[in-house]
This record gives structure tokens, sequence and C-alpha cells, in this order.
């Protein structure tokens, strides 16, 4: 009856929290109606500061000292009505425990090899590194369809809101200070996906580019207290931050076989590609058989998706750039639905490595006529051949997106 009691409180108390208001004002004023109507309290800020964090600080701060609980859904979610009466018992039951993390959840729509693109890489992260993560004891936050004991998060002086991935960096700040979180795999919302491809580099790239900021506090961190975290907790943070670094290696894979083609520079030693190329195709299967399985995603939109999560290499190689050289990225909302006023991506780094590949393999076919297999081209060929269709393809995703988009020029 206690949890019941909570629970009813809790949901008359509710703040439904709009991190970001993409509306007029009339609108707002009629979305202040709506929650008036169902005896919820409407928050507004007249500024940004500190961003999707500062919205929920300045929330925090209007909160009556014996709220116990504080619910963070982004507002494209659809939330299903049980998560409270599902997640605040289990609160209720662990004192210590400071905050729930529950999966994000993206519908792939049928021949949108973007939406495919994002429920896959969401599906991967919620599905399994997030079960790994609690496994260990180093749940973390994912920035939606999050529940938070609200007095352990004052404790640690509410989001962090230095880092644009305020999520991460919260995590880190609640495991610093010995907290814990758990991680629930059931589903209690559906997001929406970024709408093109340029809203989905734009989210991409704030990602990367707040991961990789905050890989330097951790190991700073690291390096003056290295006893504040357990090794196991040091290597998964570790790991998940700097795992956009793997964008710039992805860009010097790329540019492999016109190394060794162009200017027969034997940049790997003889057996690191077929061993590396045998590693590609069992990881490649696993996910494919493990995708359809779960997710039942055609080959086909598994393979577009492939293609876009290769050429977001270039997208991670420039946030890292940005971060390495201090220049400042601001928090722009991801559009969630295609605006008139929206440019496409960049595609000069891709044809460009297009032509540099196509130039190689002219090269390296010339070779390896006048040479024979002892030429030492077959395998930067081969690497070649994949590069190509892996770029190709994602030109053939760039055309189809280009469709969709308002006639206003490329950027």
């Amino acid at each position: 009856m206690k949890t019941a009691a909570r629970i009813s409180l809790f949901t008359a108390t509710l703040m439904m929290l709009l991190a970001f208001v993409l509306l007029r004002d009339l609108h707002l004023i009629l979305v202040g109606a709506e929650w008036r109507r169902y005896n919820l309290r409407y928050l507004h800020r007249d500024h940004r500061e500190g961003f999707k964090a500062g919205a929920i600080n300045h929330a925090l701060s209007c909160l009556d000292s014996d709220t116990p609980y504080l619910l963070v859904i982004d507002a494209d979610q659809r939330v299903k009505p049980a998560i409270l009466a599902d997640l605040i018992p289990v609160l209720e039951a662990d004192p210590d425990v400071s905050f729930i993390q529950t999966p994000q959840f993206f519908r792939s729509e049928q021949n949108d090899p973007i939406s495919v693109t994002f429920s896959y890489q969401q599906h991967i992260y919620n599905k399994h590194v997030c079960r790994g993560l609690s496994v260990n004891h180093t749940t973390m936050l994912t920035g939606s369809n999050c529940i938070f004991r609200v007095s352990h998060l004052v404790a640690i002086g509410g989001m962090d809101e230095a880092c644009i991935a305020e999520d991460i960096a919260t995590s880190f700040a609640f495991h610093l200070r010995g907290c814990r979180g758990l991680f629930l795999d059931t589903v209690y919302a559906e997001g929406i996906a970024p709408p093109n491809l340029a809203a989905y580099f734009t989210q991409q790239l704030r990602w990367a580019y707040g991961n990789t900021q905050l890989l330097g506090t951790i190991l700073r961190q690291l390096v003056v207290q290295p006893r504040s975290l357990t090794a196991t907790h040091w290597l998964e943070f570790v790991v998940i931050v700097s795992i956009y670094l793997l964008g710039g290696v992805n860009v010097v894979l790329f540019l492999l076989p016109v190394a060794t083609l162009i200017f027969g520079i034997p940049i790997l030693p003889v057996w690191l590609p077929p061993v590396f190329a045998v590693v590609l195709a069992v990881v490649i299967a696993i996910q494919v058989i493990i995708s359809i399985r779960e997710r039942q995603y055609s080959l086909r939109d598994l393979a577009f998706s492939q293609a876009i999560f290769n050429t977001l290499a270039f997208v991670y190689a420039r946030a890292i750039w940005y971060a390495v050289s201090g220049k400042r990225l601001p928090f722009v909302v991801t559009p969630k639905v295609v605006s008139a006023g929206r440019s496409r991506v960049r595609i000069a780094p891709v044809l460009l490595v297009i032509a540099a590949v196509l130039i190689s393999m002219a090269i390296g076919i010339m070779r390896f006529v006048a040479g024979g297999p002892e030429s030492g081209t077959a395998i930067p060929l081969f690497w070649a051949c994949y590069t190509l269709a892996v770029l190709s393809s994602f030109l053939v995703v760039w055309r189809r997106d280009g469709r969709r988009m308002p006639k206003d020029g490329v950027n």
C-alpha cells in the first residue's frame, strides 16, 4: 500500500520534462493548458544554459523537498503507462540504487535505411552492451527513459552541464561517488529515429565530440585518483567513450589500399590482412544472424546500414579533430521531421576517397597483370573493392535521402 501511495503521489506531481521545446509561442500556450488540464506542472526556461542537462537541473530546483524521484523522458518518446508502477517499487526495495535506466527503442521503417541504421545501432547498445555493463555494475545513463532518486542526483551536483554527452558524464559522476544504477531490459517507451542523413550525422557528431572530450576527463581522473574506481569500472568507461576513436581508424583503413597500390608502401604484414578478413567475416556473420533473429532486419537493409555505419567514420574523425583542437561544438537538438532549411550532408570526402580508390585499383590491376600473384597486389585490390562497395552503397542511400529533401542546395 505504501508503494502504491507513493506511485500515486508521484504520478500526480510528475513533471514531464521537455528539455528543448521546438514549438512556437502559441503552441507553448496550448501545451501549457494541457498540463493544467491534467493537474501537471509544466516548466519552460527562457534560456538554454546547460542545454538538456541544464533543463533537468532546473527541474530539480523546482521540485518539492519531499519529491523522491524524477523521471526523464525525451519529448519524442511514446511512454507506456506501466513505467512508474514497474520502476518505483524497484527503487523502493533498494535505497542504494541511484537510478534505473531502461532501453531506448526505435522501430525501423521498411525501405528506410536511415531508420534501420539508427534502430540497429540502438539495438546493439541497449540489448547487449547495456546488459553487460549492468552485470559488471557499471550501468550508464543513455539520456532518456530513466528514473533518478532525487536525493542522489542532488548529492552529485545534478546533471553534468560541462559536457554535451551529459548522460555518460553524469554516469561517471555517480560511479565516482560510489553510487550505482540498474539497467532493466524492458522497453517502456518508443522513440522516433532521425528523419534523414543530416539529422542522423548531426546527432552522431555531437555524441562523438562529447565522448571524446569526456575521455580526456576520465583519463585525467585515472592518473590523479586511480583508486576512485575499480579496474573494471575504469575499463568499461574508457572503452565506451573511446569507441568513436575508431572513426579515425576507419578513415585510415579506407586509404590503406591507396597507399599500397599507388605508392607501393607495404603498410601491413602479409599475414595480417587475411587474419583481419577472417575476423571481419565472422563478426559480420554473427551480427547478421543475431539481427535477423532478434529484429527481423532484411539483408538489404543491413547492407545499407553497414554502408552508413562505415561512412560515419568521416563524421567521427571530424568530431575527434574538433575535440582535440579545442573547437567548441554547440548542442544541436536532433530534428525529428524534415525541415525546409535543413542542408544535406557533406559528400565531398566520400567522393574524394572513392576517386583515390578507383585510381589505386587501376594501377593495382596493371601491376597484377604485369607481375602476377607475386606482385603483392591481390589483397590490397580485394580491400579496395570492399571499400569501393561500401562507399558506393552509401551514395545510393545519399541519393535516396536527397529525394525526400526540399531543394535548398547542398552544404
